[in-house]
């Protein structure tokens, strides 16, 4: 492996090595072979898939991106995360966010609300409903599409929301509890 210096390194209790280099950008954790058992940011494998999903409320069809582990055929499922941007923004500011944590084997998505980024039909939708019931829908469509999906652990779905994003997320998840299966709210 290959790290900046200066680092630090300890030993562990089971005979692995723990280092960290200098910058704090990148923890490993080395067996007395020297293969790298561990490290953050993590090593799985991830893909991205962009998906239209529609929200009937309003007729928009939402752009939504999944980043998850690639599909290793064993049917493990993941944890999901939904990102939900903040103010008039959209969910584009979440990208690498979102791929950094499919690297941990997590379902991240992020999406444009109704009216916001490529979320407009074409440019014909540009209303903006600050984060009420319209767009408390479109975050319900793009929820129940994401926990459809096989690779999704139904039983560890949470949200992430971003500063106004939050008026979104708690007035979705108010006026929908437990459809779907949201565990936490951050």
């Amino acid at each position: 492996a290959v790290l900046g210096f200066p680092y630090e390194a300890d030993r562990l209790a089971n005979g692995n090595t723990l280092i960290s280099d200098g910058f704090n950008r990148r923890v490993i954790e080395v067996n007395p072979a020297g293969e790298i058992v561990w490290q953050y940011p993590g090593l799985v494998e991830t893909t991205f898939d962009v998906e239209w999903v529609h929200n009937a409320t309003s007729g928009v069809d939402l752009f939504t991106h999944i980043h998850r582990p690639v599909d290793d055929g064993s049917g493990r499922t993941y944890p999901l995360v939904v990102l939900v941007p903040g103010g008039s923004g959209n969910g584009g500011m979440f990208h690498g966010y979102a791929n950094a944590l499919a690297t941990e084997g997590i379902i991240a998505v992020h999406f444009d609300p109704d009216g916001r980024g490529l979320s407009t039909n074409g440019g014909t939708y540009t209303t903006e409903d600050y984060c009420g019931h319209i767009q408390q829908d479109g975050l319900k469509a793009v929820l129940d599409n994401a926990i459809d999906h096989p690779a999704t652990d139904r039983n560890a779905v949470g949200i992430l929301s971003r500063s106004y994003g939050i008026t979104m997320a708690s007035g979705m998840l108010a006026r929908y509890p437990d459809q779907p299966p949201v565990r936490w709210l951050l």
